[in-house]
């Protein structure tokens, strides 16, 4: 006489190891934590207090507010003195390239010496159309996004020149 079984016996045994398996899957990752690679703040940003000039354009603008955004801003008497300047050349139609130049200074918080004093520069290209609206607004986002890139140059020397400042003290 054959007799049915709907759970045989490998089912369950196969089962089991699955789910032992998922078990200690979960448990490794619940021993990891996720965070992000490039967060909005950096650990070494968190350590240095910065002041920052005033903006008098549009790409400075842009260029102070990331760096605000990654290395933050304080109104302390012992923050350092961050001043950037941004310069651009002229458009051309066509095809175009946006360079940006920043006259970027570094002060100690008295204001009694200058930790750095150089210029950093970024580029960007865009493609003109026949339609002059439309090259404009190509070269006005082209700006922007030479701006960022430039901020993150700045970003990056300013975290190098006060690593240097904080090692020679």
């Amino acid at each position: 006489m054959l007799s049915f079984n709907p759970f045989p016996q490998t089912m369950f045994r196969s089962r089991a190891i699955r789910w032992a398996i998922m078990l200690v899957g979960l448990a490794f990752l619940s021993a990891c934590s996720l965070a992000p690679l490039y967060g909005r703040r950096s650990e070494n940003a968190a350590r240095y207090e910065l002041s920052y000039g005033t903006p008098a354009t549009r790409l400075e603008q842009i260029v102070y507010q990331d760096l605000v955004a990654r290395l933050g801003r304080s109104d302390s008497p012992e923050a350092y003195k961050v001043t950037v300047a941004v310069s651009s050349s002229n458009v051309s139609p066509g095809t175009g390239s946006i360079g940006l130049s920043a006259h970027l200074i570094i002060s100690t918080p008295d204001g009694s010496s200058t930790l750095f004093d150089g210029t950093r520069t970024a580029s960007a290209t865009y493609v003109g159309t026949p339609q002059s609206a439309a090259t404009q607004q190509a070269a006005n986002d082209t700006s922007e996004r030479a701006a960022h890139q430039l901020a993150e140059s700045v970003r990056l020397t300013i975290m190098s020149v006060l690593a240097q400042d904080a090692s020679g003290k």
